[in-house]
């Protein structure tokens, strides 16, 4: 039985409630037992964790994994870390299961507010911290071993040190800056046919110039044709106020004033539609975004302008994982300011100027049978699903097919080389283009 620790949105923790596992003899998952703590239930600022979790006394059963559980396990990247270092420690990769997985990743860098304590310890604590940005070079030759097999002890406790719970298959770590501030470095793989992390970080300039709240970023090169991306953590806000004090060292983050925030990816919110062959589109999630949202209007409106974003650039990695809400406020930069649910800043968006590559992109509807090739002209006819008017949603669509389409001046000053340009005007010049300025010009000669 696991104790699971909330960190509320004033900063102070409290005790949720109580994590079991059922495992079958050969280690896989029979169910998981969640029962809310009578102490959570009653405190200020206390919410359902998730859809599949209202807050009752009752125990609560699942035969999988609860989605704001699975939200707090690593992604594929992540799991192959930790069966890595069970490999060093003289583990069996093959008894490792759900629980472990789970309860093995860092504490201080595990996404999102939740934390897991068991016989009084909270789990897997780093012993010598988060590394810091001068660990840039170490971590991502490390992280390139583990990819090629040439793992060793030492490179493998760096890595475990950085975190092994963000989401994604792509090589990445936490790294503390010089004023405590928590990052995401998304580093280069092996078989990276492109500078991917400098074109995530010119889509992602691209965004913030189309009125989509982004985080803070900022690159750094490694040689002529790869680098390292730094994204600041948003689950990760400044506190004012000793609540903070509370949740150092030990017991939370050791930056002082940085307080963890509640994280719910979109395939948590849509946990409960899953099955039966159901592939989530964005008219569902945007009405399941507007049922939870503290904002719903705003949040509907910035999740239409996201998914033009999306098939103006064509990024065909938008699931539901590359989605998500936060808990307290509504981008992420100060505790307390709202205590809902809110849209949390855009985050993994990549043009894709590859055809044919085995993506699965997120429908605009339930009907949409368009595959990555999405039209955004369907997009415009479910307006009213993101509560616009079609006059209004033609007004996004123009802004954002404007800001998109300087994507060349953007990438020059990025410094990308412009023998580049030809091959990712595959992505930023697709049909999509044409077809937004050909309904804004016909909108504006109305």
């Amino acid at each position: 039985m696991s104790e699971v620790h909330v960190v509320l949105p004033d900063g102070t923790q409290v005790l949720a409630g109580t994590l079991d596992f059922d495992l079958t003899p050969a280690g896989t998952l029979a169910a998981t037992r969640f029962t809310y703590s009578a102490e959570y239930l009653t405190a200020t600022g206390a919410y359902a964790l998730c859809p599949e979790l209202p807050m009752t006394p009752r125990p609560m059963t699942s035969v999988r994994l609860f989605g704001c559980f699975q939200d707090a396990q690593p992604d594929s990247w992540g799991r192959h870390l930790l069966q890595i270092a069970t490999r060093h420690r003289g583990g069996n990769v093959t008894t490792m299961t759900e629980e472990s997985f789970l309860l093995d990743v860092h504490d201080e860098t595990r996404l999102g507010a939740l934390r897991f304590r068991e016989r009084g310890a909270f789990q897997a604590p780093a012993e010598d911290g988060v590394p810091t940005l001068v660990s840039i070079d170490r971590l991502v030759a490390a992280a390139q071993s583990t990819t090629r097999g040439t793992d060793d002890a030492e490179g493998m406790a760096l890595l475990l040190a950085a975190g092994s719970s963000m989401g994604g298959a792509r090589p990445k770590a936490t790294v503390r800056d010089a004023d405590g501030t928590l990052h995401v470095a998304k580093f280069p793989a092996l078989d990276d046919r492109w500078d991917v992390q400098r074109w995530e970080r010119i889509t992602l300039r691209l965004a913030a110039a189309a009125g989509i709240s982004v985080p803070e970023s900022r690159f750094i090169a490694r040689g002529a044709s790869h680098g390292v991306l730094l994204l600041r953590r948003f689950d990760r806000v400044p506190h004012v106020g000793s609540a903070a004090d509370n949740h150092g060292g030990s017991t939370g983050s050791r930056a002082p004033g940085l307080v963890r925030v509640g994280y719910m990816s979109a395939a948590t919110l849509l946990q409960h539609e899953f099955g039966g062959g159901y592939k989530p589109d964005y008219v569902s999630l945007s009405e399941d975004l507007q049922a939870l949202s503290h904002a719903p209007e705003a949040d509907a409106h910035e999740l239409f302008r996201r998914v033009a974003f999306t098939l103006l650039v064509r990024n065909t990695d938008d699931h539901m994982r590359n989605h998500a809400l936060l808990r307290g406020s509504a981008v992420g930069t100060q505790v307390g300011r709202a205590l809902g649910w809110r849209l949390s800043p855009a985050f993994d968006i990549n043009p894709q100027p590859l055809a044919g590559i085995p993506m699965a992109p997120t429908p605009i509807d339930f009907d949409d049978a368009d595959g990555p090739e999405r039209d955004i002209r369907r997009l415009l006819k479910n307006a009213a699903s993101f509560r616009l008017t079609q006059d209004d949603a033609t007004v996004i669509v123009r802004e954002v097919e404007e800001a998109t389409s300087r994507w060349t001046q953007v990438a020059l000053r990025e410094g990308a080389n412009p023998d580049e340009f030809e091959f990712f005007a595959k992505a930023f010049e697709n049909p999509n283009r044409e077809r937004a300025r050909s309904f804004n010009a016909s909108h504006r000669a109305q």
